[in-house]
């Protein structure tokens, strides 16, 4: 009976058991507030963008807490990357660098007139998307950054785990109608390298989801970008972007570009190496 006890506890502590566990809980508790919160609020006078809003709102805030309490228990341990601790100094800096990013990708678009500003609307338009896409980057990243990464760092290292990571989302992204090898690069070396080594950096999931936001919220909802083949309703540039796919990023917008890929793959080196000096690269042990 032990030794059928010593197994089962360390099967429940093998990693790849623990990211299954993991996504299961946070996934099945956000979903189902999310079904829930939709069909109460489907019998009220509210439209049906507010519904989503105050769906994606409960969505997000369900998956931190049943992340913390899970892992709280499941490792035994405090759960220091959600923590208020730089909570301030993760999110401006997230935005202002995912924003930044951003505003590189399309300065080269601007330069090369494949970027044209047709209009400007007023900027209070898109304030209400700003909840709405917060959220988004919060459920993302607690899941494939808090999860995946994280568990696969403790697992096999920093470096593994960011290798693990990217290629995952350029297979994701590559093996797909609209997929080319350009596209997929630079998602990966977005949503992959770059959100991994801030992660390593901060020791804290602010930093990436905070880029996260800023990086979609700059792209869609500020010039008016398309993002998988979608362009947003509610914009504050009504823009025109034309010219090659390699530049535009074509289905996938901005973050499918040539520009993008080289600027979130030098931004994740410079982490990377910061991270290297002030000792944060979890080795590889196996």
């Amino acid at each position: 009976m032990e030794n059928q006890a010593s197994l089962g506890k360390r099967i429940l502590q093998f990693p790849l058991v623990r990211m299954i566990i993991g996504m299961l809980v946070c996934l099945g508790v956000g979903a189902g507030g999310w079904e829930l919160t939709g069909l109460l609020l489907h019998h009220t006078a509210l439209h049906d963008q507010d519904i989503e809003l105050f769906s994606g709102i409960v969505l997000a805030i369900l998956i931190i807490i049943s992340y913390i309490a899970l892992f709280s228990r499941y490792e035994k341990r405090k759960v220091k990357e959600l923590s208020a601790k730089h909570l301030t100094k993760n999110i401006l800096g997230g935005i202002l660098l995912g924003a930044g990013l951003q505003a590189l990708i399309m300065l080269v678009m601007y330069l090369r007139r494949d970027f044209v500003i047709l209009s400007v609307n007023p900027f209070v338009t898109v304030l209400p998307l700003i909840v709405l896409m917060s959220t988004a980057a919060i459920t993302v990243e607690v899941l494939f950054i808090g999860i995946i990464f994280r568990i696969t760092e403790t697992w096999l290292g920093s470096w593994m785990a960011i290798a693990i990571l990217t290629v995952l989302f350029w297979i994701l992204h590559f093996f797909t109608p609209e997929g080319s090898w350009i596209a997929s690069w630079g998602i990966s070396m977005h949503a992959g390298f770059l959100l991994g080594a801030a992660y390593i950096f901060s020791r804290s999931l602010w930093l990436p989801i905070a880029i996260h936001f800023a990086w979609d919220f700059t792209s869609a909802r500020i010039f008016g970008a398309t993002e998988h083949g979608n362009i947003a309703e509610k914009t504050w540039l009504v823009s025109r972007i034309s010219g090659p796919d390699w530049i535009t990023g074509g289905f996938y917008g901005p973050q499918g570009s040539l520009q993008g890929a080289l600027l979130c793959m030098t931004v994740g080196i410079l982490f990377m190496i910061w991270n290297q000096r002030k000792n944060k690269i979890v080795p590889f042990t196996f």
